[in-house]
């Protein structure tokens, strides 16, 4: 693709778009094309056909008992004969353009999926060229898989994602639904962990201080703020209230990521059990947390709430926006993830998502897979690997930090804000409902919990 709005419809309510440094897909931006669609009108026009050729079949035996019978009177016999030879001549020019119109739909339906597999961002890998700058391997393969994924013959090219599938092994999204149809598969979970999604608020504090949470930078900068001022051992959540001239009220919320990757059982509930519960589909103590924080804030149902989340945090707001008794609870209109594997869970209709991700990040790339597209979810991909941004810039033997939502997630965030493309652009116009604008009073609390 090449910059200039080069879109692609196809394979469902998809497009794709080059805005300068971001691959866009999704959102309202975009016409909706279904190849299913296309495939069922292409299987009518068939059955279309079929049916003229059975009436075909009638006008060749009426011709045939016509000239039988030519005899008793031949005039009338060679008006009826002629008759059926032009009605006959017109149906087959029917059938002919039909079978074009057929075989059209259904090589059309072919080129937007193939197209629509070709479009995916593709597998960077620039930490290869820096990890071994002595020997020639590392800029060898880095090159060779960059290349092959561009052509398409790896169609699911994030790096992790494609990883597992070279392993043999599923992505941990198939991997999870595998566990919870397991009989007692939850129950293995819990066996790990008896304290479930147990979580109490340890602290409440005001941070008044803190700037409105606007635009895809605010987003960031809230979610990197809210991971840092925290006390050691403490899961927290960010909660800003925004009242307007008029009353009405609505709410961001910051939903930090990770903080023990390694960690089981401890008082944090930022840690690694949280993910697996996340991903096996049970309830988790920071989706407690953030419900718990809500309820504190007196957050009221039909008050937009604007989800925004970092890595396990974008799969905590994801869930969130899922959840039949959340849902109940609290009007979750908007949700905003960096670097979360969550392509593979569902979203309502009515909650209009905005997905940011790294082609080089391995955290989005966990689910090796790609987001069933629809006009209320739009993916943003950034490709680190060329970029001359300096927090973009490999540091000694290492690569740039890819995940880091403060540092390469900011950066990109900035992209989104200054781009043009229209998905984005209706994303921006239907969260700026939500987030402060001036004039508005904000009121931004802190909600610590820790697990018992």
């Amino acid at each position: 693709m090449s910059p200039g709005g080069m879109q692609h419809d196809g394979g469902g309510p998809s497009r794709y778009s080059f805005d300068g440094v971001l691959t866009v897909s999704g959102g309202e931006g975009g016409a909706v094309v279904d190849a299913q669609e296309i495939r069922a009108l292409a299987a009518r026009l068939g059955w279309t056909i079929d049916t003229l050729f059975a009436g075909a079949s009638n006008l060749n035996a009426a011709a045939s008992i016509v000239r039988g019978g030519a005899h008793l009177s031949p005039a009338t016999a060679g008006i009826a004969t002629g008759a059926i030879a032009t009605a006959l001549g017109e149906l087959r020019d029917v059938l002919a353009e039909c079978s074009d119109l057929r075989d059209a739909l259904e090589l059309a339906a072919l080129a937007y999926e193939e197209a629509e597999d070709g479009a995916r961002p593709v597998l960077q890998i620039p930490w290869l060229r820096v990890a071994f700058p002595g020997a020639p391997f590392g800029p060898v393969l880095s090159s060779w898989m960059s290349d092959v994924t561009s052509h398409g013959l790896l169609p699911s090219a994030r790096t992790s994602g494609m990883v597992m599938q070279l392993l043999g092994l599923p992505s941990l999204g198939r991997a999870a639904q595998v566990v919870t149809s397991l009989p007692g598969g939850q129950a293995l979970i819990d066996a790990l962990d008896p304290r479930g999604d147990d979580i109490r608020v340890t602290a409440e504090r005001d941070a008044p201080d803190a700037a409105p949470r606007t635009g895809a930078l605010g987003l960031a900068q809230g979610i990197g703020q809210t991971f840092d001022d925290r006390e050691e051992g403490a899961s927290a959540v960010e909660v800003q209230r925004v009242e307007r001239a008029d009353g009405d009220v609505s709410w961001v919320v910051s939903i930090p990521g990770t903080r023990e990757p390694l960690g089981f059982g401890g008082s944090d509930a930022q840690d690694m059990q949280t993910n697996i519960r996340a991903y096996v589909d049970m309830r988790t103590p920071m989706e407690t947390l953030v419900v718990s924080a809500l309820a504190r804030a007196d957050a009221q149902l039909g008050q937009p709430v604007l989800l925004a989340g970092h890595s396990q945090g974008g799969m905590t707001a994801i869930r969130l926006a899922n959840d039949p008794g959340v849902r109940r609870r609290f009007t979750i209109s908007n949700v905003v993830t960096f670097g979360s594997p969550v392509s593979f869970m569902p979203v309502p209709r009515d909650v209009q998502v905005l997905q940011v991700e790294h082609a080089e990040d391995a955290v989005s790339g966990l689910d090796s897979a790609t987001p069933s597209e629809s006009a209320n979810r739009t993916l943003v991909v950034r490709h680190l690997d060329g970029s001359s941004a300096a927090v973009d810039q490999p540091t000694g033997i290492g690569g740039p930090d890819v995940h880091g939502i403060t540092s390469t997630y900011a950066e990109t965030a900035r992209y989104v804000d200054a781009s043009g493309d229209e998905s984005i652009t209706a994303w921006r116009e239907h969260a700026r409902t939500i987030w402060a604008q001036p004039g508005d009073a904000v009121t931004t609390t802190v909600y610590e919990g820790e697990r018992p």
